[in-house]
């Protein structure tokens, strides 16, 4: 077959290979020669890979090694401080690497903590946990976080400080729905569900969300015999019929516990509410002078005291 250059394309492979074609016949051979670099690109990527996937590995091996927690330590203990609880801290453990004590002033081990202090280091830990990584690769995973009342047997100033951390990690969570007018960075809590008895600490957790009926509600637990309930607390927007709004459940102790006793009555009394009534505290005492008896109850909460009155069913 004879070529010559006016009727033919000239083209080159990875060998410096001069190929005269007909122009018919170029097409083919230039996407045989396209297809041959693709290949080798192909491999060079592999190579590369294989070798960002090996030091990938060696990282988590070394972040394995490199646990960094001193930071974490630090911030405890200036929390701790903060709080008011300076008779003791936490204080690496000789001899282990990232285990630490919680130790007295003269460096004896703090053996007989009260229950709130114990929860507070709890929750402080647990703070931190959330906010950092459990595992050697480093990454901030994306969580689900669950608080049962962690402000139990805990005194004012640790009932404050842990209300403030919570709501930071609740800004995170909201910032899933709304980023605007951040307060907190990242979006790594995705839900974040908080249970507790104690009025005060609902309210400084809670008094900023009732509004925000899009990504925030609240529910009421109640137990009842063996049966627990769940009821979500909300309601027709007044202002909006076709809307609704949340409802929060707990005014404070005092409200939230003649709710209840108002709601037991009206399963029993077809007058409802209206069967209930409060009187002055001293006329409360006086009245209760002349009790036909007086039984005392396992009931803990304050404000508890009912007087029941006896009368006569009548058709």
């Amino acid at each position: 077959m004879k070529v010559t250059f006016r009727d033919a394309k000239i083209l080159t492979d990875d060998t410096g290979v001069w190929l005269c074609l007909r122009p018919e016949e170029a097409a083919p051979c230039r996407g045989f020669v396209l297809e041959k670099k693709d290949a080798r690109y192909d491999a060079e990527i592999k190579a590369h890979n294989a070798t960002l996937d090996g030091i990938k590995t060696q990282l988590k091996t070394l972040r394995g090694k490199t646990v960094e927690t001193d930071t974490v330590k630090d911030s405890i203990n200036l929390m701790l401080c903060d709080s008011g609880m300076r008779g003791f801290s936490l204080e690496p453990k000789a001899g282990v690497d990232s285990v630490y004590e919680v130790r007295r002033p003269d460096g004896t081990i703090a053996d007989n903590l009260s229950e709130g202090e114990k929860n507070f280091i709890a929750f402080l830990y647990f703070y931190h946990l959330v906010h950092g990584s459990d595992s050697a690769d480093g990454e901030t995973r994306e969580k689900i976080v669950v608080i049962d009342d962690p402000v139990s047997s805990m005194d004012s100033s640790s009932l404050f400080i842990v209300s403030t951390l919570v709501r930071q990690m609740i800004e995170i969570c909201r910032n899933n729905a709304d980023n605007r007018n951040r307060t907190a960075e990242g979006n790594f809590i995705k839900q974040f569900f908080v249970l507790t008895h104690n009025a005060y600490f609902h309210r400084e957790v809670s008094y900023s969300y009732v509004a925000k009926y899009d990504y925030t509600s609240f529910y009421l637990i109640r137990k009842i015999g063996t049966k627990s309930t769940i009821r979500l607390c909300d309601d027709v927007n007044p202002n909006a019929p076709t809307e609704r709004i949340n409802v929060n459940p707990v005014k404070n102790s005092y409200a939230a516990l003649w709710d209840e006793y108002k709601e037991i009555i009206s399963r029993h009394d077809d007058r409802g509410s209206a069967a209930v009534g409060n009187i002055e505290r001293f006329a409360f005492y006086d009245e209760a002078k002349t009790a036909y008896a007086i039984v005392a109850t396992g009931e803990m909460a304050v404000y508890a005291n009912v007087m029941l009155q006896k009368g006569v069913v009548t058709e």
